[in-house]
């Protein structure tokens, strides 16, 4: 009975752990998997995928060899440049429709709920704030919320986390790509 708690406890940090955005493997299991194209190139870091490099969608798997060490980097992981891995965070469903609330970003209605036993946020992205389309102006990335009718920049990046932070009801606006995502330095491969 005096283990339950420390059980619950070591699986909470289990299970609250970061997603691998990284698996290393042998120089045997990088030749395998067949790199195809090259996407970095310097002295102490070779970037390849599987696939195309032509987009980010025909990649198929990005392979990396640093320091002579190699590994496969996860789903939605990629370089943003040779110092910088960018790590997509899903991203907002419109089921195929278009229209201004997905210009220079995605617009996002959001409600968050507390319950019982669990909390939450319901998200429509299939609308905007009435009268509001002047979104050409946001160039900085980060979380935008809509109030008093302006947008104000709450969160500098970009992350899930720092949206559900904020967590409070109403319209949204996440800039660029209208995804989520967190940067992490080159120097998480070891």
């Amino acid at each position: 009975m005096r283990y339950i708690p420390l059980i619950i406890i070591s699986l909470c940090a289990i299970s609250c752990g970061d997603e691998a955005i990284y698996e290393s493997i042998t120089e045997d299991d990088y030749n395998d998997l067949n790199p195809r194209d090259t996407l970095i190139y310097t002295s102490k870091l070779l970037v390849t995928c599987t696939g195309s490099a032509d987009h980010y969608n025909d990649m198929e798997v990005v392979l990396v060899r640093k320091d002579n060490a190699y590994y496969r980097l996860a789903p939605d992981v990629y370089f943003e440049d040779n110092a910088t891995l960018i790590q997509y965070q899903g991203f907002f469903s419109s089921g195929g429709a278009h229209g201004p609330f997905q210009e220079n970003g995605i617009w996002v209605y959001t409600d968050f709920y507390k319950e019982m036993l669990h909390s939450g946020m319901h998200c429509a992205v299939d609308s905007m704030p009435s009268g509001y389309n002047d979104t050409n102006r946001l160039k900085k990335e980060g979380i935008y919320y809509y109030e008093n009718n302006r947008l104000k920049r709450i969160a500098s990046g970009q992350s899930e986390e720092e949206f559900k932070e904020f967590g409070k009801d109403g319209f949204y606006f996440i800039p660029k790509s209208g995804r989520f995502f967190k940067r992490h330095s080159v120097a998480i491969l070891q």
